[in-house]
């Protein structure tokens, strides 16, 4: 606490004190002499001496310190305290050289600033200060964001996260960790580390007790990090796309669900890992068909998968879909409510299946009022 103090005293002190254009003016060109007749010698001088004598500047206001710039680029000064003090003094060949330095110069105070905060932020962490931690984390990414340091930016954006995660705010977090994700991204030899960061999202944004639930979000960085996955030829990229997939018919998406199952129906029946779980991926894209009311494309997408995935066609799943188009062609309601009910006593159907099976019997009953 007595730190905190301390430091809320210095920045307070620094703000109070940063010099302004002013004062540079003054400090550029001092006084030869302190004698009443140097003093006024300079008096008269400085009436009769061309303004153009002091050189032209620009002064940056960092609110706790100020840098300038003397206009050909040849000096650089900090006004830290009240005081100013030579950064940077340049001998110049060449207009770019002068300028180069001294963006280089003002580069590094930024890095100093966001590595301050940095630690800063650990402190803080250590303590158990999430708010405060992530505010200086957030305030090092910035810094370290006008440095060019993306990947140092991305590290502190994470961390962010995780101090907002500990303070339960957890909008703030995601976008810190969205941020992140982008930067990582935009690095181009941290994509599957981008690509995590994606799943992490997603991941978040479908759980059920959180207050950011958002499912199309889900869907949209579930995406995000197949395709980045894909790019660096990581294996996961599958998985991903299964993720993504099932979500899309978990929330009625259901055309760009069939497509995406076609690819990993493709893939599963060729991959040893995969391969145990193709009847369900063909179960789930037929409950597709049927969530799209298409009851002529779903039979024609039967017998299809039972030609090109036999095992299928001994499956429960299997009989029921041909048990459920049957009953449907036919205009039997109860057939088609026994074959549901048989099925769901020995096996647990999530909602978004039920919610088809269901919206398919009002279709049917409706038919027969007809």
């Amino acid at each position: 606490m007595i730190g905190l103090i301390i430091l809320c005293a210095v920045l307070y002190g620094s703000y109070k004190t940063n010099p302004d254009a002013a004062s540079f003016r003054a400090f550029i060109r001092p006084p030869n002499s302190t004698s009443l007749t140097s003093s006024i010698t300079n008096f008269f001088t400085d009436l009769l001496t061309p303004a153009s004598t002091i050189p032209e500047f620009k002064r940056d206001d960092y609110i706790f310190f100020s840098i300038v710039t003397i206009a050909d680029n040849t000096e650089t000064y900090i006004g830290l305290c009240g005081q100013w003090f030579l950064l940077s003094k340049l001998q110049l060949a060449g207009g770019g050289k002068g300028a180069s330095a001294v963006e280089e110069n003002e580069l590094q105070l930024l890095e100093s600033i966001g590595e301050a905060e940095k630690n800063l932020a650990i402190k803080a962490k250590l303590k158990k200060d999430h708010t405060t931690a992530a505010s200086h984390f957030n305030s090092a990414a910035e810094q370290f964001l006008q440095t060019g340091s993306a990947l140092d930016a991305a590290q502190c954006y994470e961390e962010v996260y995780k101090s907002y995660q500990q303070s339960k705010h957890t909008e703030k977090a995601l976008l810190a960790l969205e941020k992140a994700a982008s930067l990582y991204e935009s690095h181009g030899r941290q994509m599957s580390r981008a690509a995590n960061v994606y799943v992490k999202l997603a991941e978040q944004y479908k759980k059920d007790n959180s207050t950011s639930k958002d499912l199309g979000k889900a869907v949209a960085m579930y995406e995000k990090a197949a395709e980045l996955y894909e790019i660096e030829g990581d294996g996961r990229h599958i998985f991903t796309v299964i993720s993504q997939t099932d979500l899309l018919a978990e929330i009625g998406q259901y055309e760009n669900a069939i497509k995406l199952y076609d690819k990993i129906i493709l893939f599963a029946i060729d991959d040893s890992m995969l391969n145990f779980n193709v009847k369900t991926h063909i179960f789930n894209q037929l409950l597709c068909y049927a969530g799209l009311d298409d009851w002529v494309g779903l039979e024609k997408k039967t017998t299809e998968m039972e030609a090109t995935y036999p095992m299928f066609a001994e499956s429960r799943e299997c009989q029921l879909i041909k048990t459920l188009i049957q009953a449907k062609n036919a205009f039997d309601s109860s057939a088609y409510s026994t074959a549901c009910k048989d099925y769901d006593q020995r096996s647990t159907l999530p909602s978004w299946q039920i919610n088809i099976l269901l919206k398919g019997k009002r279709s049917l009953d409706s038919e027969d009022l007809r």
